[in-house]
């Protein structure tokens, strides 16, 4: 399987940039028809149902039904993360977390790490402890935030380094805890959801253990307006990204605040796949993406796909977005 950062070089939400934009309007009924048609030939190929949505500079103008009813919550898997970078985020802002501050001296355990560190995957936890522990926490919706940490038996990695682990995610959601002096859920839905006015949005019922690194549902109505707003023009997340802490990936490719991020067009592209692959539990997938503060897609689909099946998903919703109208 590749890397991470081999992910984050290929990925067409970013490559597929190049394309000329559209001046079209955003209700253009044309486009809309075009990425349902994609997202349909995409299910069908790979044998599997779907729902998503469709917004335009921060309003949901369309939704998505591939044989899934989009009213229907979808399971976010990775693209949690998201949430809780962003609540770090607005933490931040209020004062109350610093990215300098420690899992030693705001939770006194080691491995010591930042939470700059955790936010960008750059700790040195090498060995994501969550993958096995996933599959015995499915179906129990209880946080294992504070498990997953106690697995960790220390950084065995190298230290600033992009080494994606969930176990990063686990230990950001206990410091949220510790400062808000509130469960990790009531703390970022108060200052990441509810402003947005998002109520669907809650622990799976199947992957709630994961909460904090992959276990939000919510429409994908709703997620479409989380992301459109928070990596959008009007929020730090998303008009200045390289402000906060990230990793550089190359050729232009950031990680930080849960997601993929890259320049273009005075603007900034995020971007990330999210998928369970836990066998006879739990096989789901889920894509969101944002170009340049204005297009943002998010998708969720019923099977554990490969990378290559993922990179046609994210090719040719791109190209219907953005390709020529005849």
């Amino acid at each position: 399987m590749m890397g991470w950062v081999d992910i984050a070089r290929t990925c067409a939400a970013a490559a597929c940039a190049a394309l000329v934009a559209t001046t079209a309007m955003a209700q253009d009924p044309v486009r809309i028809e075009r990425i349902q048609a994609a997202f349909d030939a995409w299910t069908a190929e790979h044998a599997a149902k779907g729902t998503g949505a469709i917004a335009y500079e921060g309003d949901v103008i369309g939704t998505l039904d591939s044989g899934i009813d989009p009213a229907t919550p979808i399971e976010l898997a990775s693209l949690s993360k998201a949430i809780t970078g962003v609540c770090v985020r607005v933490l931040f802002e209020e004062g109350t977390l610093h990215y300098n501050d420690s899992t030693v001296t705001l939770l006194d355990r080691d491995p010591p790490a930042t939470v700059g560190q955790l936010m960008t995957h750059s700790a040195g936890f090498a060995d994501d402890v969550t993958q096995r522990a996933m599959p015995g926490w499915l179906g129990d919706p209880t946080h294992r935030a504070a498990e997953a940490a106690d697995m960790l038996q220390g950084a065995d990695g190298p230290p600033n380094t992009f080494i994606y682990n969930n176990a990063n995610y686990a230990l950001l959601a206990l410091m949220i805890e510790k400062v808000t002096g509130t469960t990790y859920e009531e703390a970022c839905r108060s200052r990441v959801l509810d402003p947005l006015g998002i109520t669907t949005a809650k622990p799976s019922p199947q992957s709630g253990a994961f909460l904090s690194w992959g276990g939000w549902s919510m429409t994908s109505e709703d997620y479409a307006r989380f992301h459109a707003h928070w990596f959008g023009a009007t929020v730090p997340t998303g008009f200045d990204p390289r402000g906060q802490p990230n990793v550089d990936l190359g050729e232009n490719v950031f990680y930080g605040t849960g997601t993929l991020f890259r320049s273009y067009n005075r603007r900034y592209n995020f971007w990330h796949h999210g998928s369970l692959c836990i066998l006879d539990g739990l096989e789901v997938g889920a894509f969101a993406v944002t170009w340049e503060a204005k297009w943002t897609l998010v998708v969720g689909y019923d099977k554990c796909l490969p990378w290559d099946a993922l990179f046609a998903l994210d090719a040719a919703l791109t190209e219907a977005v953005y390709g020529a109208i005849e």
